[in-house]
């Protein structure tokens, strides 16, 4: 009798559903983070859709372009590095308590980089934590008017057992 195999939730996918549930806490307001985004998505929403929904600031998460790159220093291992895109979207605020885009961009690279750099196994087994880091961001620089749009790019580097079946 053959034994089911069991399949697991994919690498990636625990990657993505770990910073998730990291961002979460950006959304809660007493997060001790200078900022307070309404969304965390882990799928692209085009933020014009989300502004209608008046749930912005928004982070959205998606593996990022790129795709992996397997490779290793040490023999018998796999070390899958993993690009992920989270796009922070952010509006002009109006009102008395009101911060102005340089501030929540300000804000929202502060609180990113701290998460990151908090958690950089991101709870997830297998996750080089000396590896995992923001390698490069990119702003709108005002092109959009009344929003601005911070795309960070983070790499996850993931090792496993050359023989492990992933």
């Amino acid at each position: 009798m053959e034994q089911a195999q069991v399949i697991g939730t994919h690498r990636r996918a625990k990657i993505i559903n770990a910073l998730e549930g990291l961002f979460k806490q950006l959304t809660k307001e007493d997060s001790g983070f200078p900022i307070h985004v309404k969304t965390v998505q882990k799928r692209f929403v085009h933020w014009t859709a989300l502004d209608q929904q008046e749930a912005l600031p928004a982070l959205l998460l998606t593996y990022g372009d790129g795709g992996s790159a397997p490779d290793s220093d040490v023999i018998g291992y796999i070390d899958e590095v993993f690009p992920i895109a989270v796009t922070a979207v952010m509006k002009e605020e109006t009102g008395p308590d009101a911060k102005d885009l340089t501030e929540q961009a300000s804000d929202i690279h502060y609180s990113i980089g701290q998460i990151i750099n908090s958690n950089p196994t991101l709870g997830v087994e297998g996750v080089n934590p000396e590896r995992t880091r923001i390698v490069s961001w990119r702003g709108s620089e005002g092109t959009i008017s009344k929003f601005e749009i911070i795309r960070f790019r983070v790499v996850v580097v993931h090792r496993y057992h050359a023989s492990e079946n992933v």
